[in-house]
């Protein structure tokens, strides 16, 4: 339910529904990105992170030369989405409904998501699918031992300078309210806050 709908609201909480979870909605319009003042940007978290060999690959990339990669990919997800606000949490997908579902989409970009590597560990992934007119990051996210380093923000820039060479008019993502540390980053970078979906629940007595 779409927090833009009140009367949708009024009814569900009329009959005791209440939010559990709130998913905003971000939205990066492109046609105003300097594609220079990105290529810039990833040009400085080269600079300052080369001397701890942590480099950044497409997912296209790494699946050409290592046959490991889905894998990787799979266990990254999983790692990541134990840090990852949410209203409830299940079970992790197995490797084999991950790469069905996720990496077996049509809509899933493998040149467009970018992987960030501390030699061959995978520590950090920025994960996007494509639409008509617009790129998707359904995942962005860092391990542990390498978050507050900037490695997030330069593998976003990675994917805003993607979308900005396939002509995509808008990048979207949504980000649970809890998740404030993403909704900052995405903040930062020029995403604003179109719409939030509202996560409602019922408890049956």
């Amino acid at each position: 339910m779409l927090e833009s709908q009140p009367f949708s609201m009024e009814f569900a909480a009329a009959h005791g529904f209440v939010v559990y979870n709130r998913r905003i909605d971000n939205r990066l319009r492109l046609g105003e990105i300097d594609t220079g003042r990105i290529g810039r940007g990833i040009d400085t978290h080269v600079d300052r992170l080369f001397a701890t060999g942590v480099r950044i690959a497409s997912y296209r990339q790494l699946a050409q030369t290592a046959t490991d990669a889905p894998r990787c990919f799979h266990q990254l997800s999983c790692e990541l989405w134990q840090d990852i606000p949410f209203g409830i949490r299940g079970a992790h997908p197995t490797f084999e409904s991950f790469v069905a579902e996720e990496l077996g989409n049509p809509s899933f970009r493998a040149e467009g998501s970018f992987v960030a590597l501390d030699g061959i560990r995978w520590v950090g992934v920025c994960a996007q699918n494509s639409s008509v007119g617009c790129v998707m990051t359904w995942m962005t996210g860092v391990v542990r031992p390498w978050r507050r380093h900037g490695i997030g923000h330069w593998l976003k820039l990675h994917s805003i300078l993607y979308a900005l060479d396939v002509g995509a008019r808008e990048i979207r993502t949504f980000n649970d309210a809890a998740n404030r540390g993403m909704l900052a980053l995405n903040q930062a970078l020029g995403f604003v806050a179109v719409d939030t979906d509202l996560r409602l629940k019922k408890e049956l007595r």
